[in-house]
């Protein structure tokens, strides 16, 4: 596993820290491919009970996606299948395995950390969490599941307003919108989410993992065929002049001029 993703173990308890915190645990799309390897490994380990996904540092849980990489892995519609698939193949390691999954959240949580920590069963911040999703800041059409997860969480209203807008919450208001379980101050979220996690080990995990297939079977989700429109405008959207201005704007630090083509 490359040191841009860590994972250590404490008993049943294992940790996975997004470890790129030189630019806020971005993501770019070897990070997201060994994300999905060492949870699916985790999660087929009979020893491990609980997960928790962490970032490096103290600014950030995880800082988006690396934009500076799109020209080169998102520019063709074979390209963006690729990096769709294997975002995909990482958040179904998460919602699929068996374990409890905690998202621990420091700092900025936006976009692609947004994504993660949605797909997460439990998450905790600290007072200094930001949280946000902004594809449309750049062009990007969110896949349908990430899409399904938010509006499950904190409810289709708000989860409009926040893809409409990118706008950030802060820790307060996502517990507010039930978007984080807890929050506590930044000193404490280490020894809070150790004290959380060893709590679950006290219970059953065939009742935790049946609670955690449940719950996600009754989010609400539209036929197969909206599903279906939904990726195909999603791979579309990596070749449109939108998104190709969109990563031109981010790189160049000035405002997007979206025509929506």
């Amino acid at each position: 596993m490359s040191d841009t993703v860590l994972i250590a173990s404490d008993g049943p308890v294992a940790t996975v820290t997004l470890n790129r915190p030189d630019v806020r645990n971005a993501f770019n799309l070897a990070m997201w491919e060994r994300l999905a390897a060492g949870v699916e490994a985790l999660a087929a380990s009979r020893e491990v009970r609980v997960i928790v996904i962490k970032g490096a540092g103290d600014k950030a849980f995880a800082a988006g996606a690396d934009v500076n990489e799109f020209p080169e892995t998102r520019s063709t519609l074979l390209q963006a299948t690729a990096y769709s698939r294997t975002i995909a193949r990482a958040l179904s390691a998460i919602r699929l395995a068996r374990q409890p999954v905690i998202a621990m959240i420091r700092g900025f949580c936006i976009g692609g950390g947004c994504e993660l920590a949605s797909a997460c069963d439990i998450r905790i911040g600290a007072e200094d969490a930001r949280v946000g999703i902004t594809p449309a800041k750049i062009g990007i059409i969110l896949p349908y599941e990430e899409v399904r997860h938010l509006t499950g969480i904190v409810g289709p209203g708000l989860a409009k307003e926040l893809l409409f807008t990118g706008r950030l919450m802060d820790a307060a208001e996502a517990k507010q919108a039930g978007y984080l379980n807890h929050v506590v101050p930044v000193e404490e979220l280490d020894g809070f989410t150790a004290e959380f996690a060893r709590g679950l080990l006290q219970n059953s995990p065939l009742s935790i993992e049946a609670a955690k297939r449940a719950v996600n079977a009754c989010l609400p989700g539209p036929d197969s065929r909206v599903v279906a429109d939904q990726l195909e405008l999603q791979v579309r959207q990596d070749a449109s002049g939108d998104f190709q201005e969109g990563v031109a704007a981010f790189m160049q630090k000035r405002k997007p001029e979206f025509k929506g083509d």
